[in-house]
């Protein structure tokens, strides 16, 4: 049985540590799988699944773990996952010989400095000529890849959806979609300026609807600002739970779901939200508006606050006055999402990768 190596820079809850968690679980009895990372939210979950096949260290610590692993283990594959640890870990690895697969999870420089973004785009075209193949989770990411690194430096690349768990079955889940006043928003993922919750937080407040109330879940840096906006904005309906297990597993027990991010390569909540059949109201972000359109999803014409405010507008009104459309939506979505994101199919991909 050959050997992967998962090198993560955060065990935070975020999708990219959902997404070693799927693999080492779906892939299980093909591979043995080993996951380094920094210590975070994710750590005692994996180490229950995992055992002592699990690394964690902080950032400083990691990568000289991650070269002791090379070092000592017999080694198949290293897949490296997220921006940061595909730098890090590909310079650390550039010796040797062991297969090299580098998932981007969400390829951006929005929030990048000039200097951090030239640093990193030197990284990414130098290390790209000793990576074996670099997946990419959407087309729009390959194409801004393209775009700022050149395709040129690329030696084998793949297209790898997030896939839909096993458990579910898209469209099993009756929703009761019928006129309602009292309507439950909801709201899963990192506390971070990309998620785009500040635009979220401030849209709500332009809806002015007192009949809707939105639950927040999620971890991330800019958790405690975003609670001080929604102070500042006397937002008294908006409730911050924190990290919570499972949490998509809460998604049926809302009205709709929000997903106002700025960017994403592509996001896992949107998968699952259309798993469970909840509505979706979202910004027409990269990573997003591939694959939800006006047909199957509340989208935003913009990304601004004033846009995301008027899809949730339609979204409340239809609630009360018109939840056929809200069904057909969900129809559509269902339609569109079951034939593109299958799992065995997406799992197939990754084999013939490892292989």
């Amino acid at each position: 049985m050959k050997t992967v190596l998962h090198f993560i820079h955060s065990l935070d809850i975020g999708g990219g540590s959902m997404h070693v968690d799927k693999l080492t679980s779906d892939l299980c009895h093909d591979y043995r799988h080993i996951v380094l990372g920094c210590s975070g939210s994710y750590e005692k979950h994996l180490r229950d699944k995992l055992g002592n096949d699990l690394y964690c260290g902080d950032w400083l610590t990691t990568p000289f773990i991650l070269l002791k692993l090379i070092l000592t283990k017999k080694l198949d594959v290293i897949h490296f996952h997220g921006r940061m640890a595909g730098v890090i870990g590909r310079l650390m690895s550039s010796f040797s010989s062991v297969k090299k697969v580098y998932t981007i999870h969400g390829f951006s420089f929005e929030s990048d400095g000039t200097f951090k973004k030239m640093l990193f785009i030197l990284f990414e075209r130098l290390l790209a000529y000793s990576t074996d193949t670099i997946i990419f989770v959407s087309r729009d990411e390959r194409k801004l890849f393209h775009k700022v690194v050149s395709s040129k430096h690329i030696k084998k690349e793949r297209i790898v959806f997030n896939y839909l768990n096993s458990e579910h079955n898209i469209g099993s889940i009756k929703r009761d979609i019928t006129a309602r006043d009292t309507i439950k928003a909801i709201y899963v993922g990192r506390m971070s300026k990309e998620k785009g919750v500040d635009i979220l937080l401030q849209a709500i407040k332009n809806v002015n609807c007192p009949n809707l109330s939105l639950d927040l879940i999620g971890e991330g840096p800019y958790l405690e600002e975003f609670k001080r906006l929604s102070r500042e904005l006397e937002l008294d309906q908006c409730i911050f739970h924190g990290a919570v297990a499972n949490a998509s597993q809460l998604l049926s027990d809302y009205d709709f779901l929000f997903i106002p991010s700025r960017y994403e390569g592509m996001p896992y909540i949107m998968i699952e939200g259309v798993t469970v059949g909840i509505p979706i109201v979202c910004t027409p972000a990269r990573g997003i508006k591939e694959f939800l359109n006006r047909d199957n999803s509340y989208i935003a014409d913009e990304l601004s606050v004033a846009s995301l405010t008027s899809a949730t507008k339609v979204i409340t009104k239809d609630f009360r006055e018109n939840p056929k459309a809200i069904a057909s939506k969900l129809l559509s979505s269902s339609k569109l999402l079951s034939c593109e994101f299958n799992k065995d199919a997406q799992l197939k991909k990754l084999k013939d990768i490892y292989n």
